[in-house]
């Protein structure tokens, strides 16, 4: 079978994605619910939530894919096997993903000229926006952590005790929470470097567990300001 150019092809069994989910919501009186499943009926009981994301190993790739290999262990945004149209094959044990591997962008501008409604060009797209974002969050080579396009890997956390506050900033405590983390490694063209603490909202951080792995994963422009 001859892939797309632009598209991988990635195995998930079912055990792995049964063991890759972490759902957790705590309530304000310290209470720990699952996530989808349990999730308290109270108004304004919800802090945060951590969710991991789905895991694969790559079977095959398409020829314009310079930055994941066969063989790689991929973390995918975790909806990644709800459309039926990325899958190629299903069984009780496993399921065949055809994914695409690089974010795709808007190629020309595109607007709805000025009318008698509005008096300027009114603008739905502009060339270079991200047209359809790859599910592929990033691999793990070699024991190596390297994130795709638009996503920092960052060294991971469980205790979400550690929230901060930014100083001069006014919100709702119950709803808004920030944490930090420590950059291990981010997407190509990032102005972060490993090593680099970052503070960003609670709820955009996304927890991976898998064997000996452990990250913490979310996208550059999430990030409030380095600490």
């Amino acid at each position: 079978m001859i892939l797309q150019s632009n598209r991988v092809l990635v195995k998930i069994l079912a055990e792995h994605k049964e063991s890759t989910y972490v759902k957790k919501i705590i309530a304000t009186d310290g209470r720990e619910f699952k996530l989808f499943t349990d999730t308290p009926a109270e108004k304004g009981s919800i802090n945060y939530y951590a969710q991991s994301v789905l895991v694969g190993h790559v079977m095959q790739i398409g020829c314009d894919i310079d930055n994941i290999q066969v063989n790689d262990l991929v973390m995918l945004d975790y909806t990644a096997d709800a459309d039926e149209a990325n899958v190629m094959f299903e069984n009780p044990d496993f399921k065949v993903l055809c994914l695409l591997g690089k974010n795709e962008y808007e190629q020309e501008d595109e607007f709805i000229p000025a009318s008698l409604v509005t008096s300027t060009d009114t603008y739905v797209c502009r060339k270079g926006d991200v047209a359809e974002l790859s599910p592929i969050l990033g691999v793990i080579r070699d024991g190596d952590a390297l994130p795709n396009t638009m996503m920092v890997i960052a060294e991971f956390h469980d205790d979400e005790k550690d929230i901060k506050r930014i100083p001069g900033v006014d919100y709702d405590q119950e709803r808004l929470k920030f944490v930090q983390r420590k950059v291990i490694r981010a997407c190509p063209g990032s102005d972060l470097q490993k090593g680099d603490m970052v503070l960003l909202p609670s709820e955009f951080v996304s927890s991976y567990q898998f064997l000996d792995y452990k990250y913490s994963l979310f996208f550059e422009h999430d990030v409030i300001m380095k600490c």
